[in-house]
């Protein structure tokens, strides 16, 4: 159903939605330990240990024993084992954005987060956040059949102590078609064949992972010095990959934002016709590396 066949005058609506939020820039809200809406992105887990990190590490594939060996971790520079700059996702992982205009068709794609950590996170750290609104801005160019908006926040995280210890700045992307057009009929993607690893490919990928996990690719302590590095200088490489189900499905788990059965439920009945919420795009075509 479009804006037209509605009677919604779609233009003033977003117009008075931008007025409005735009309106409240600078505000602040605590975030919450429990999630009511889709839209809302409740605090995971706000106690950190060692167990945390280190299993966050394993779920990202990160065989830096600094993550997770107590042993490595007591001879470095900070004396115990740190949380990866990332770690911070499994605390919370995005900042909460306002319901949506009340228009049919208003559509939303993740465009772009920063992390920024003052120090790394640490076992017995105890975590509390709040989101600071930073407003809408549009991007909409004239010869394009829709209207294009960027919605700005930031999460900001304090320890036990009050401090400030990291933030997470999120963009996320808005589109929605302009008066008199309506949404652009579905068009099927164009026929891609997947790539499937051969043997001498896959070889290759295993033999890296080796080298990896017997740390024969890690500096580890030992400086790097400016005058030591010259242009042209190889810079070695990191291999990830295949990418398989498993691997996102850790991965978004070890971040807080596993959902199932009833929790899914929860959050996306609501939603007419969304089967599985926001996230099932991301594995829904069988995996078929090779």
């Amino acid at each position: 159903m479009t804006a037209e066949t509605c009677g919604i005058d779609t233009d003033k609506v977003i117009d008075d939605y931008v007025a409005h939020w735009n309106g409240r820039i600078g505000e602040t809200k605590a975030v919450p330990l429990l999630r009511k809406s889709h839209r809302d992105y409740a605090i995971s887990s706000r106690h950190v240990t060692d167990d945390m990190i280190r299993q966050f590490a394993i779920s990202n594939g990160d065989t830096n024993p600094l993550w997770r060996d107590p042993a490595y971790a007591e001879t470095s520079p900070w004396g115990r084992i740190i949380a990866p700059p990332m770690q911070v996702v499994s605390v919370s992982s995005a900042t909460s954005l306002p319901q949506p205009p009340d228009v049919p068709e208003w559509y939303l794609m993740q465009a772009g987060a920063i992390y920024e950590m003052e120090r790394p996170l640490v076992h017995g750290d105890e975590l509390d956040a709040e989101d600071v609104w930073l407003g809408i801005t549009e991007h909409s160019k004239a010869d394009r059949p829709h209207r294009t908006f960027l919605l700005h926040g930031e999460r900001r995280f304090r320890d036990q102590d009050g401090k400030h210890v990291g933030r997470v700045k999120l963009n996320v992307f808005a589109t929605t078609p302009r008066k008199g057009i309506g949404a652009p009929a579905p068009q099927e993607a164009p026929a891609r064949e997947r790539h499937r690893y051969s043997e001498t490919e896959l070889a290759e990928i295993y033999a890296h992972y080796d080298d990896e996990i017997a740390g024969k690719l890690r500096r580890g302590a030992e400086p790097r010095y400016w005058e030591d590095v010259k242009a042209g200088d190889p810079i070695g490489k990191v291999i990830k990959g295949p990418l398989d189900v498993l691997d996102a499905a850790s991965f978004l788990v070890s971040a807080g934002a596993g959902l199932g059965y009833a929790d899914k439920w929860m959050l996306i009945k609501d939603e007419i016709g969304v089967n599985g919420g926001v996230k099932v795009g991301h594995w829904a075509a069988q995996n078929q590396a090779g």
